[in-house]
């Protein structure tokens, strides 16, 4: 859709849009597509920590960069806001304003009490990669946080330890405790030991095995199939 209405490649656009403006060089990143050509818009990304950190700055200074409008106020400002189905989870973004949050449908969804981070101011925003390749804003404080890394929680939570339920991270819960302690113009109370969710092994199978995708997604289209696109014409 956002190819469609700008009417070019979206890497193309991004690197001219917002990219370039960060100081981002095209070759220092590199953006998986599909086998239709189609970069994975969501998702993909491959980084260098020093260049993602800068996408996490941009989003904490509400869309500028060195006094430049790169992206707009009212955007960020949405992309950090509830949505209906996700009190923690705007446009692609997860946030601590929630009374409570639910995870990706990885293994499956669920949904915990309270806010994405119990340990962390209310209005920290995320930017949440696979496996642990984060971005985190804390405007209130001026506290930019990105790591990247494996793994790393140790609680019995499987969504957790796949990064695809924040709230059900230790790691992201104790990590902030510890890092707060050292905030000192700004009363920040101890929010006390992590409590780990239930366990909540109510897998569908259905999510990851209906034939109907699995068979759809081995010719997508006339010319590709599972292992092979071929050109057009």
């Amino acid at each position: 859709m956002l190819q469609r209405a700008v009417g070019e490649d979206l890497q193309d656009f991004a690197q001219r849009e917002l990219f370039d403006p960060l100081g981002i060089p095209r070759g220092s990143y590199v953006w998986l597509r599909d086998r239709a050509g189609n970069s994975y818009g969501y998702a993909n990304l491959f980084i260098p920590p020093a260049q993602f950190a800068k996408l996490g700055l941009l989003m904490q200074h509400d869309g500028s960069w060195r006094g430049q409008r790169v992206v707009s106020s009212d955007y960020v400002t949405q992309a950090r806001a509830n949505t209906p189905t996700n009190p923690c989870y705007g446009f692609l973004f997860w946030h601590n304003g929630g009374t409570s949050c639910t995870s990706a449908n990885f293994p499956h969804a669920q949904t915990v009490a309270g806010p994405m981070i119990g340990s962390a101011p209310d209005d920290l925003f995320a930017m949440v990669g696979a496996l642990q390749q984060d971005n985190f804003m804390i405007p209130s404080l001026g506290i930019t946080v990105t790591w990247t890394g494996a793994l790393g929680d140790t609680s019995l939570n499987l969504a957790g330890l796949l990064s695809a339920s924040p709230s059900g991270s230790d790691l992201y819960y104790n990590f902030f405790r510890i890092l707060l302690r050292g905030v000192r113009d700004v009363p920040v109370p101890d929010p006390g030991p992590f409590r780990t969710p239930p366990l909540d092994l109510d897998v569908n199978p259905v999510n990851y095995l209906d034939p109907a995708v699995l068979l759809r997604d081995l010719a997508p289209n006339a010319h590709c199939n599972v292992l092979i696109c071929r050109q057009a014409g």
